[in-house]
């Protein structure tokens, strides 16, 4: 969208002698006043909801007669709900055609222009039209451009981007400038422009419609263009939509390692891993070299393919041979590197680009082209023989997560959320995502229904299957029959895309994970209170959404309460405590500022609701009355909250889904950064997201930057796997964000006394580098194994009585060793029953579980690896508190462990 903004007479960073020509004087400041200052809620919404009655505005329209109008309008006075308020009418429409502003140098001032639509309606974009929208009946496509002549230094932009209006309906347009901080006081004009690129006729173009402004500069400079704390009214913050921040092309974060690439021999160093590239473009090989319980990275790596994975082109029932002509590497940062290669055979090609990333993502895209005329394919098959070790378990696709299975057959449903793959061990793996050049990011949790995968174009007539033979395991995904239109056609190819994951993602942090101890219930609480938590043993305290310091869903940064953040972390720092804040995508509330001016963005921001789909279980009978007065029901309501706090703008918060992958991530990192600079968060705790892989990158480096390595992102699921979210485990919906976590809280729905291999592969996060906790159906003996506990102060479970064990053990300085890895030194001899170590000099924890009945055990113990003389040692249970009576037994001994629990014990 080119939008016109001429400003006839701009802010100049000019010495004062030119001042006389370029600044309006005060007496042609005669335009309608615009709000200067922060307007009362109700105030705001009484005036633009109360509609212009019909015949006064017949009487404008016949008065002016035009194919539209345009009305200037306040920030704080946003266009909803599709009504032309009938101020704008009052005072000889003093408002049609002009606006007048207050802002203050150094701010980022944003209003709005309002386009009725006319006879006819309109579109206007960045010159290309919307699929459906007939131009010849429905209006005009109007140019856009944003011209600063006389502004140096500063911006002018159009915060909207895509915008139609029809006959009758009003539409607003945001308009943002950038004042330069060193502008002189005055009043400045300028004109918004919008003009006809498609026209009547060969030769006809109705005129330009404009609408002339002043801008009236006057004040101190304001700090961060305005969008500090206490000033959010002005929505400066709409600024943030466009913002960068975070992003780069050569900052690696922690604990990664810039890429090593060998252009000769074709393989790329990661972390922990090693990628080989075929003269074909396609990963040939991967290895690991994280240890079988992921704390160390060794010297030997272990490969995962039995042989290369291969693209297969079937036609008339043969496989077309490929010869690799060209390979190339087309960028190289320590960030990411990237490829191409090309193949040819006879009338076909296949083009192969690839990206890998510092964190272990893969995306792959294969172009498979025909020249001549084009034909439909027998099949494309992408083939990946996994050596039988290394796919040892596996989850999506309709496995929950477990041992891998010898067969898998299954077919592409896009009512499921499936799409992706995890094979591997708990350390090597990989995850397969299969899109077509069609995909889009669904929405996930309740509200998948509203935007669902898209059927890819290329891999969905086929299926997914696993075949096991005596050397490997084999995963094929399979197009089925499929139309290659020739290199003639404009949309020649099809493209075979995937998105791989490569895991471990990062070794465990074992003292990280042992030393965080998180109290989790809401600020204001009796229990909130940070000396109290440090005495018991908590170190971190999370303030969850809805409650008294963070009262607006994923929003902690609005005026009335950022205040009281701030002022509860200072508190608790000078106690010795860290604070995280719920603070995630997905949902966000009413209450925000911008939120008017956001549901104007035509879906970019705020999700419009799916016909045919019903209202989700948050409320199943349709949005609040609240939002459907002063917003309508084009929307998909979400999470809300009674609000009971004093002194808070409004008593409800009422959350509407956000739509993935827009600007509002960068709204979201821009606000993250607010957060760390001004409130001093320590991290934050997401509940479910809707954030893609780079948007979380960059969370990661605003977290960490000036050196800070303490700041934590914790992350909460609830379990996607049911009839509400598709169908999908919570780990294959987020796994391509599980790098820049720091743990992980698989709580709702999840059920501890699952398979330990179903807890290994979907509860622990330990394949991918992270350690967990429990919430619902908490087993402290089966998490235990994994390190895993319950939180404190949520429901689910005390783990104080843990957190003083491991204190007296010394747990963070010790090396743990899960019970899957074959190092592990101690062995039940009892597949039902699970020992995992954590070692010392001088002792060792172990950890022992039952997921059968009452049983006794005889420990199989490597004495050695220990570091311990079996005929010295003893076998110690210490006294827990609702977990084990004190105990004490010989090596030798039988020990006794009750169905479905266990012990812990100190051997020294």
């Amino acid at each position: 969208m080119k939008t016109t903004v001429l400003l006839l007479a701009a802010l100049l960073l000019a010495a004062p002698c030119t001042l006389a020509e370029d600044v309006i004087k005060d007496d042609t400041y005669n335009m309608p006043p615009a709000v200067t200052a922060a307007m009362g809620v109700d105030e705001a919404m009484t005036k633009m909801e109360t509609a212009v009655k019909p015949e006064v505005l017949d009487a404008f329209k016949k008065a002016h007669p035009a194919p539209f109008w345009l009305f200037g309008e306040d920030r704080q006075l946003a266009v909803r709900n599709n009504i032309i308020p009938a101020h704008w009418f009052e005072g000889g429409a003093r408002q049609f055609g002009k606006f007048s502003g207050v802002a203050r140098p150094g701010e980022f001032y944003v209003f709005q222009v309002a386009v009725v639509g006319g006879e006819k309606g309109g579109y206007f974009d960045a010159g290309y039209p919307v699929a459906g929208f007939d131009k010849d009946k429905n209006g005009v496509c109007l140019d856009a451009v944003v011209k600063l002549p006389l502004l140096k230094g500063a911006e002018a932009r159009l915060i909207s981007h895509d915008n139609c209006f029809m006959v009758g309906e009003v539409k607003p347009v945001w308009i943002g400038i950038q004042i330069p901080k060193d502008a002189v006081s005055g009043a400045y004009q300028g004109v918004v422009e919008f003009s006809n690129s498609i026209g009547l006729g060969l030769n006809k173009k109705p005129a330009p419609q404009s609408l002339a402004f002043t801008l009236k500069v006057e004040g101190a400079p304001i700090a961060d263009s305005g969008t500090g704390t206490g000033e959010a009214w002005r929505l400066a913050r709409l600024k943030w939509l466009d913002s960068k921040i975070g992003d780069s092309d050569t900052e690696v974060t922690r604990p990664f390692t810039p890429i090593k690439v060998d252009a000769t021999a074709r393989t790329l160093d990661i972390l922990g891993r090693r990628v080989t590239i075929g003269e074909n473009g396609i990963p040939a090989q991967f290895t690991s070299f994280f240890s079988g319980s992921n704390t160390k990275i060794l010297a030997t790596g272990k490969d995962a393919f039995a042989s290369a994975p291969k693209l297969e082109v079937v036609v008339g029932g043969k496989v077309v041979a490929f010869a690799p002509k060209e390979f190339k590497f087309t960028k190289q940062t320590p960030v990411g590197v990237e490829w191409e290669a090309n193949s040819t055979s006879d009338d076909f090609g296949l083009i192969v680009t690839g990206h890998l990333e510092f964190d272990g993502n893969l995306q792959l895209q294969m172009r498979v082209t025909k020249s001549g005329k084009g034909l439909t394919l027998d099949d494309v098959r992408f083939v990946v023989p996994w050596t039988k070790d290394t796919a040892k378990y596996a989850m999506g696709l309709g496995l929950q997560g477990g041992n891998c299975p010898e067969k898998l057959d299954w077919k592409w449903d896009i009512k499921k959320n499936q799409d992706s793959i995890w094979m591997g061990n708990a350390n090597i793996g990989a995850m397969f995502r299969f899109k077509g050049g069609n995909y889009h990011r669904p929405l996930i949790n309740a509200y998948y229904a509203f935007q669902p995968l898209a059927l890819p174009d290329s891999w969905g007539g086929g299926g997914i299957r696993v075949e096991t033979k005596e050397d490997a395991k084999t995963l094929v995904a399979s197009s089925g029959p499929v139309l290659l239109r020739s290199l003639g056609d404009m949309s020649s190819g099809l493209h075979f895309n995937l998105d791989l994951h490569l895991t471990p993602f990062k070794p465990l942090d074992i003292q990280k994970h042992f030393t965080d101890r998180y109290h989790h219930i809401g600020a204001g609480s009796p229990t909130e209170n940070p000396a109290a938590l440090k005495k018991e043993g908590a170190n971190i305290i999370n303030v969850h959404q809805g409650r008294l310091f963070n009262p607006y869903i994923n929003y902690p940064y609005n005026d009335d309460s950022i205040g009281g953040l701030t002022d509860f972390i200072k508190k608790s720092h000078g106690e010795g405590m860290r604070v995280g804040v719920y603070y995630t995508t997905r949902e966000l509330t009413q209450n925000l500022p911008e939120f008017f001016a956001l549901k104007s963005l035509d879906g970019e921001i705020i999700l419009p609701r799916k016909e045919g789909v019903n209202w989700p279980v948050t409320n199943r009978n349709g949005p609040h009355p609240w939002l459907q007065q002063h917003v309508g029901i084009d929307i998909v309501p979400a999470w809300r909250e009674g609000l009971h706090y004093k002194g808070y703008k409004s008593q409800l918060d009422l959350s509407v889904i956000t739509t993935p992958d827009s600007r509002w991530n960068n709204f979201y990192l821009e606000g993250l950064n607010l957060l760390v600079k001004q409130a001093g968060i320590d991290g934050i705790y997401i509940d479910d997201t809707a954030l893609d892989r780079k948007s979380m990158q960059r969370a990661r480096r605003i977290l960490d930057a000036d050196g800070h390595t303490d700041r934590r992102v914790n992350m909460h699921s609830w379990n996607h796997y049911n009839g509400l979210a598709a169908w999908t485990s919570s780990s294959m919906a987020f796994m391509e964000l599980y790098p820049y976590y720091d743990s992980l809280w698989h709580g709702e729905g999840f059920n501890a006394d699952a398979a330990p291999e179903y807890m290994l592969v979907e509860m622990s996060g330990i394949p991918y580098g992270l350690m967990g906790e429990m919430l619902d159906h908490p087993n402290k003996w089966h998490g235990f194994v994994f390190g895993m506990k319950s939180r404190w102060g949520w429901n689910g479970g005390d783990p104080r009585s843990i957190w003083a064990v491991e204190d007296a053990f010394g747990i963070t300085q010790s090396e743990f060793i899960g019970w899957w890895d074959k190092a592990c030194p101690v062995q039940t001899g009892n597949p039902k029953i699970k020992a995992s170590v954590c070692k010392k000099d001088g002792k060792t924890l172990i950890a022992l579980a039952s997921w059968d009945k009452d049983a006794k055990v005889k420990l199989a113990v490597d004495w050695a690896a220990l570091g311990l003389d079996p005929a010295k040692v003893k076998l110690t249970a210490p006294a827990i508190k609702g977990f084990q009576e004190e105990a004490v037994f010989a090596p030798a001994d039988e020990i006794p462990v009750k169905g479905n629990q266990g012990w812990i014990l100190v051997a020294q």
